[in-house]
């Protein structure tokens, strides 16, 4: 359940207004509209487990500006299929959101949860360098 409760704050971070569109600042501008909050501008990103491949990059960057980056293995994986496509990825210019599987409820129970907690942080260190 708790994981379930991180996916949805990742996935509502992926969603947050990201940025803003400038005001007009000419001289012939109306005060109104120099004086105006600026619109917010959003941008769409994409989660997969698999990575999608090389080859498919240019075209999901004509819809997605981020993808979520797994540091480790995706849910349900045994290995992790992102790892060393970090420079692939940033050069067709995706921004990244990071991603790290974290442990289930059960894998905590009788353990010292701050402990696996700092190792945990540690590997994911690791692994965004």
């Amino acid at each position: 359940m708790k994981r379930c409760a991180a996916w949805i704050a990742a996935a509502c971070l992926a969603v947050t207004i990201a940025g803003a569109a400038e005001a007009q600042n000419s001289p012939a501008a109306e005060p109104a509209a120099r004086t105006a909050k600026p619109a917010a501008q959003g941008y769409a990103g994409f989660d997969k487990n698999l990575y999608p491949g090389d080859d498919l990059l240019p075209a999901l960057r004509k819809t997605f500006a981020f993808t979520g980056y797994w540091l480790n293995d995706p849910p349900g994986m045994t290995t992790n299929p992102w790892a060393g496509k970090r420079a692939a990825i940033r050069a067709a210019g995706f921004g990244f959101l990071l991603l790290y599987n974290g442990r289930l409820d059960k894998a905590l129970r009788g353990q010292d949860a701050a402990a696996l907690g700092r190792a945990d942080a540690a590997r994911a260190v690791a692994a965004a360098r």
